[in-house]
């Protein structure tokens, strides 16, 4: 008898302190749930930049070229206009705490770079897929 009553209180400890730290652990779940880390987001964005400015840079070095030389000052500007773009978008989002709208937005604002590329550069599906190759790195490594 006495053996069956000290199992009772065993197992009664033992639930107690499982259920304890299942409640401790699905706290820590909730907490980080609502308050993500957004700054990935923030820090791709700079990544992002960075690409461009490249891209920048390399047509002003001749190291890639235009489909036409003519316009290559509306390139430059509309590059220009879309690192501004991408900063605003920065900005505005930054409260954001929503990952999958972030990625929307940083989905379709890649997708107007490599149209952009794929308008005024030659090779421009090496240079973007290039560039698509650096950025999921980064990602990755955020």
């Amino acid at each position: 008898m006495f053996n069956i009553e000290l199992m009772l209180v065993v197992a009664l400890v033992v639930g107690f302190i499982i259920y304890k730290e299942i409640s401790k652990v699905t706290s820590n779940i909730d907490i980080h749930e609502q308050n993500p880390d957004m700054s990935k987001y923030s820090k791709f964005c700079d990544f992002i930049d960075d690409e461009i400015t490249s891209v920048k840079n390399s047509l002003m070095l001749e190291n890639i070229k235009l489909k036409n030389e003519d316009l290559k000052d509306e390139f430059l500007d509309k590059i220009s206009t879309l690192s501004k773009e991408l900063v605003f978008l920065q900005n505005m989002s930054s409260s954001n705490k929503n990952a999958k709208d972030w990625e929307k937005r940083l989905f379709d604002f890649l997708n107007k770079f490599e149209s952009l590329n794929d308008k005024y550069l030659q090779n421009s599906q090496n240079l973007n897929d290039e560039i698509r190759e650096r950025l999921a790195n980064k990602f990755r490594n955020l």
